[in-house]
Formats: structure tokens, C-alpha cells, sequence
């Protein structure tokens, strides 16, 4: 889909019986910054902004928005120099404290963890904010929830999408690789949302909506399709995965739920980061953790359908014939991992094979959320499964 406008702020009468509203004014992938004066005057009903960024974002774009805003607008300023910025209780802490007693709107300058913050905040604020990515990192532009760490756990809050999403290409395509290898990562982990989705569906009767799936589904097609040129920085290809990724937060905001977009592949991920965490070691990228989780979860996938355990279960042919479609080879996803210059390996990532084991096995507790580990565990087939991946992986 190349005009966001046939989705954001109008009502969508689906055929899943809802009606969708996603309440983003404004898309802009080609935007020229010296224009935020007027976006801001749209969009803000005062003059007093707060502007938030990080060491890096500041220089690539926030000193220049303060400057062409502060002729006009009442400025505040949060910049942080965390050398990987944790979004938990002190960052947020650290934002209210820098603020005014008045805010009439927030900007977010940055990727992730900057716009899940904004987004949280101005929620609770009860302020509108405009978000311009920086890098094509992850798939929370659009979205209406933030993922946050408190007392240690990631959690998932509502929260608002933001009036207007502001990109630049020619911004955006110099991103350091890493990040871009982390937004690709956690598209291509969609294929594993979507097949727990479907599951889901089908054995516990969950909503489902085949509109907001299409959007997702699509998305991560084209992404596949432009893995080479998305690696090499080139124009098309960063384009084609910064859409994709805001396509998934807008599927996200259609459901009112990360459902479309997180199964699997994002429940470890989030064990791994949390340990991560724990244990003081430096972060991995959230969609490079995904990339290696999708890939995790496809052998997941591919021995459980394949087991005697499953064969045996009722209603096994019909099950599987529904996941056809969404389900990858494991093959398939190696190979998207080569296209984008990703290991397959988890070591390779820091992920020791005790910590992948533990992940396989608990993860499916940290959310309530059925996926093929919920179900693995029903058939009593997670185990061996488990066993099996550990082999395979190391």
C-alpha cells in the first residue's frame, strides 16, 4: 500500500464486524523538516513543546527542529546520554522532572525506545504528540501501545498514536546497519504473529481480523522482496521497510492490540532482553532479538506440525492446512538472515544455550497470549521440541 491515506483518520467498515478508526492525521515519509512550524501549529493548540531526544538524535535532527521551532514556540528540551537508552521508570521519571508545568504537545526525535516513551507519557498527560523517526528500527511509529521496562519486566501499556509521523528518507537511510537489520528483523517476525494468530483462532476462538492481518502480511512480503536493496541503503528498499513498519503499528492500532504483530518470535525476544537486563550486559537490538526469535520459532513450528504428538491431535489435518500460509521454512528464514547480513546462530548474539532453553520453556508464561509454545505445551511436545532446537542451534 503506498497512500496511508486509504487507512488513518477515517472509519474502516470491516468485513471482521468492527468498525476501525486509527486517529493518525498525518503521514509524511518525504518530509521537509524546515516545515514542523506548521505541522506543530496544526496539531498543538499552545505554544509550549517538549522536544525529546538522545545524544545521537539531537544531532541528526533535534538541534535543528528546536531551532526552527523556537522563534515561535515556548521550547523544552530533553536530551539523553545514556549510550543505549533504557525506557523504564527512570527515563520516564527523567522526562517529567525536565518538564514544564505546561506542556500543549511532545515530539518525539528518535527510534523505539524515544517514541515509547513519548507516547506513554503523553497519554497520561492527556497531550498530542508528532513523532519523527530516525531510524527504520522497529515497528512502533503508528502504534497505540509502548513496551516498557518495569521493576525489570517488559510490559505492554496502552498509550496513544501520535497526530503526525514525519520521515526523511535521506535521514533515514544512514542509519547505523544495526538498526537497520533490527527493523527488518522485526517485520520478517510477523510470519510467526500471524501463524500464532491463527492458532489462536482456531483453537481458542480468538478475534481475528483479516484486514489488519493482510496489512501485516503484505508488509513483511515486500520486506522479503527488498532485502537486498533494504541491506545495500538504497532508497526503494529503506522506503519499502519504513512503510512496512508503520503499517504494522497501524494494524496494531486497528486491533487495539499488538496481536497482529507479536506471537512467538517477540515473547522471546523479550525473555532474552530482560536477562539481558538483569545481568547488566549490553543490549541487543529489540528486532534483532525478534530476527533470531523468528527463526527459533519456525523450527518450533516445523517439529511440533511435523511430531506424532500433533498428528495424533484432533482436527490436526485442518489445523495445519490453516497455517500453510503463514508458516515459514526454517530454510526460508535463514535465508532472510543472510540477505540482511544477520547470524543464525544465537551465540552469536550472546544468547547461551541455558538461556534459550529457560526462554522455550517459560516465555510462554511472562504474557497471556496463546501461541505454538502454548500449544506445544498442551501436547505435550514443548520439551522435546526444546531439546531438539538446542541440538540443532549449537
Amino acid at each position: 500500500m503506498s497512500d496511508f491515506t486509504e487507512i488513518i483518520n477515517k472509519d474502516i467498515l470491516c468485513k471482521c464486524g468492527n468498525k476501525h478508526y486509527i486517529p493518525i492525521e498525518y503521514i509524511d515519509l518525504k518530509y521537509n523538516i524546515k516545515g514542523i512550524s506548521e505541522i506543530c501549529k496544526r496539531f498543538f493548540k499552545g505554544n509550549d513543546i517538549l522536544i525529546v531526544s538522545d545524544i545521537h538524535t539531537y544531532e541528526i535532527q533535534g538541534e535543528k527542529i528546536i531551532g526552527y521551532l523556537k522563534k515561535e514556540f515556548k521550547i523544552q528540551s530533553v536530551v539523553f546520554d545514556d549510550e543505549k537508552l533504557v525506557p523504564d521508570e527512570k527515563a520516564i521519571g527523567t522526562i517529567l522532572m525536565n518538564r514544564g508545568f505546561k506542556i500543549d504537545g511532545m515530539i518525539a526525535v528518535g527510534s523505539g525506545t524515544i517514541n515509547d516513551l513519548v507516547r506513554f507519557i503523553s497519554s497520561r498527560l492527556g497531550v498530542p504528540f508528532i513523532s519523527l523517526p530516525t531510524a527504520p528500527s522497529m515497528d512502533g511509529y503508528a502504534s497505540a501501545v509502548s513496551s516498557l521496562i518495569l521493576k525489570n519486566e517488559k510490559i505492554t501499556f496502552p498509550g496513544v498514536p501520535p497526530e503526525a509521523i514525519l520521515g526523511n528518507i535521506d535521514i533515514i537511510k544512514n542509519a547505523p546497519l544495526d538498526m537497520i537489520q533490527s527493523g527488518f528483523g522485526d517485520i520478517i517476525g510477523k510470519k510467526i504473529s500471524l501463524s500464532d494468530w491463527i492458532l489462536s483462532v482456531k483453537l481458542k476462538g480468538e478475534y481475528f481480523c483479516e484486514y489488519a492481518a493482510n496489512l501485516v502480511e503484505s508488509a513483511t512480503s515486500i520486506c522479503i522482496e527488498n532485502a537486498n536493496n533494504i541491506y545495500n541503503r538504497e532508497e526503494k528498499g529503506i522506503n519499502e521497510l519504513l512503510k512496512a513498519l508503520i503499517l504494522s503499528g497501524l494494524a496494531i492500532s486497528i486491533v487495539g492490540d499488538s496481536r497482529p504483530a507479536s506471537g512467538t518470535e517477540h515473547l522471546l525476544a523479550h525473555y532474552f532482553e530482560v536477562d539481558f537486563m538483569k545481568k547488566g550486559r549490553k543490549p541487543i537490538y529489540h528486532g534483532t532479538a525478534v530476527a533470531i526469535g523468528t527463526l527459533i520459532g519456525s523450527i518450533v513450528y516445523n517439529y511440533i506440525l511435523e511430531s506424532k504428538e500433533f498428528k495424533n491431535s484432533r482436527n490436526s489435518r485442518e489445523l495445519k492446512k490453516s497455517l500453510e500460509k503463514y508458516v515459514p521454512d526454517t530454510l526460508e528464514v535463514e535465508k532472510w538472515l543472510r540477505a540482511i547480513g544477520l547470524s543464525k546462530s544465537p551465540i552469536d548474539y550472546g544468547i547461551e544455550k541455558d538461556l534459550l532453553k529457560e526462554a522455550l520453556l517459560k516465555a510462554r508464561f511472562t504474557r497471556k497470549r496463546y501461541t505454538i509454545l502454548s500449544y506445544g505445551a498442551e501436547i505435550d511436545v514443548l520439551k522435546n521440541a526444546s531439546e531438539y532446537i538446542i541440538e540443532k542451534l549449537y
